[in-house]
């Protein structure tokens, strides 16, 4: 296909157009240059970033380009939206603490009437004609008293578990044992010998064991179970679960392939891969299968 001025075509535009051509050279070449321009210069803001103030305008501003995905946007908005569930039961875990010590104070001064309550009581003993009456009258009180004893400590132990599921909750989100910046698909043969390199084109005839290579940011020293699923338009497929090693700190990591030892096993086409982690996916990207010219 011959496109005139390709090279004015914006990234949009371009994945568009490529959709539609996936094998044209010319809009290929022309994708990955923008593709690559585009994320050198989010990679640099991404890592000036220092506050969750900083993520949010970076996500503000790379979430406004039409059509572009990176792994520094979906780590900024992660970071954003895991802050903002954080000061939203920080904000609730505050309420109920003020619920707590306002029934806490009124505990307290519903017993000094009691206690009142009681003197008074004894006092008017000593009038007979009183006696029935104001034991009935006390008796009423001593019955409400207790039911808003026993509220008051309902409402403290609702508040104290609703504090304790708060940090619980807080330190499984901080705690989370790794986070995917980048993901790039590679071909390769059973033995894992390398037919095409990670992110290079990747040509229909050539394909058996489709193999991703991810870069990930670990928070600690472990070992964790992933597995990849693969989808195009009428077709999804799902990985194996193995554990990997993982390394506190920004690293790379192959995991296994999936496919077949006999070539052109996967057809011509747009694909997604996604990575998970306990039956969450943690991470997703695109790439295209392109049709050689050898293929039917």
């Amino acid at each position: 296909m011959n496109i005139k001025n390709v090279e004015s075509l914006t990234l949009d535009e371009c994945r568009k157009i490529l959709s539609e051509n996936p094998d044209d050279k010319q809009l290929q070449n022309r994708y990955h240059a923008l593709l690559e321009q585009m994320r050198e210069h989010d990679s640099k803001e991404f890592d000036s970033c220092s506050t969750i103030s900083d993520y949010a305008e970076f996500v503000n501003k790379y979430s406004k380009i039409k059509g572009y995905k990176s792994k520094n946007l979906d780590v900024a908005r992660k970071l954003v939206n895991m802050q903002e569930e954080i000061d939203r039961t920080e904000s609730d875990n505050r309420h109920w603490w003020i619920q707590q010590t306002y029934l806490k104070d009124r505990l307290e001064y519903l017993e000094n009437r009691f206690k009142k309550a009681n003197i008074f009581k004894y006092g008017l003993l000593l009038v007979v004609v009183l006696l029935l009456g104001m034991v009935a009258f006390l008796g009423i009180k001593y019955n409400k008293s207790s039911k808003m004893d026993k509220n008051v400590i309902h409402t403290s132990n609702s508040a104290d578990s609703i504090t304790k599921e708060y940090y619980d909750y807080k330190n499984t989100v901080l705690k989370s044992p790794i986070i995917v910046r980048d993901i790039k698909v590679g071909n390769v043969y059973k033995d894992s010998k390398i037919e095409t390199e990670y992110g290079d084109t990747i040509f229909d005839a050539n394909t058996m064991y489709l193999e991703p290579q991810i870069v990930y940011v670990g928070a600690k020293d472990d070992y964790v179970t992933l597995y990849f699923r693969i989808e195009t338009e009428g077709y999804s497929t799902v990985s194996s679960g193995d554990s990997y090693k993982i390394a506190a700190g920004e690293h790379t990591l192959t995991l296994n392939g999936w496919g077949n030892e006999k070539q052109g096993y996967w057809k011509a086409g747009n694909y997604t891969i996604s990575i998970w982690y306990c039956d969450k996916k943690i991470a997703e990207d695109t790439f295209i299968i392109h049709k050689s010219e050898t293929s039917e």
